[in-house]
């Protein structure tokens, strides 16, 4: 037996603590319960894309890959139109037909319009001037929380009022 382990009931006792660490981690308390009613529009946007993109860029189906989460950042109807149009050749959030990596190195976003129950984000992925690409994201008040309802062109009429 090394000094760094010690019998505890015929168990080693770095088994012990292995055990007590992982039950630790899989712990439904150790995970934080995201308040997204707690949320500002740009936070909605900011926590969506930052949960997105990587799963986008290791060529997963994001959706599929957090469903619940992102649930709680999308609402009711963008949901339900995605799964309508699951087939599509261009992704829904980046508006790119194929993922560009580079747009992983930063985004940031920025507030186009706003009132009490809708808002308008432009988010610039990438930092490049290069490789960016810039999306306008509508987001709704639903259930007491900013969800992102529409993505789309900056240019897109859709996105140049708050109706």
């Amino acid at each position: 037996m090394n000094a760094m382990q010690f019998k505890l009931g015929g168990k080693s006792f770095t088994r012990f603590i292995i055990g007590v660490l992982l039950a630790l981690l899989f712990s439904p308390f150790t995970h934080a319960e995201v308040r997204t009613d707690e949320l500002s529009p740009s936070g909605t946007v900011a926590m969506f894309y930052a949960s997105y993109l990587p799963l986008l860029s290791s060529n997963s189906d994001p959706l599929k890959g957090k469903p619940a989460f992102f649930q709680k950042l999308l609402s009711n109807a963008l949901m339900t139109e995605i799964a309508k149009n699951a087939n599509r050749s261009v992704d829904y959030f980046t508006k790119t037909q194929d993922f560009n990596p580079q747009t992983l190195d930063g985004y940031t976003i920025k507030e186009s319009a706003s009132n009490a129950t809708t808002a308008i984000e432009l988010l610039t992925l990438g930092k490049s001037k290069d490789n960016a690409k810039v999306v306008a994201v509508k987001l709704i008040k639903e259930g007491g929380a900013w969800k992102i309802r529409k993505v789309g062109e900056p240019d897109d009429p859709q996105f140049s009022s708050l109706n």
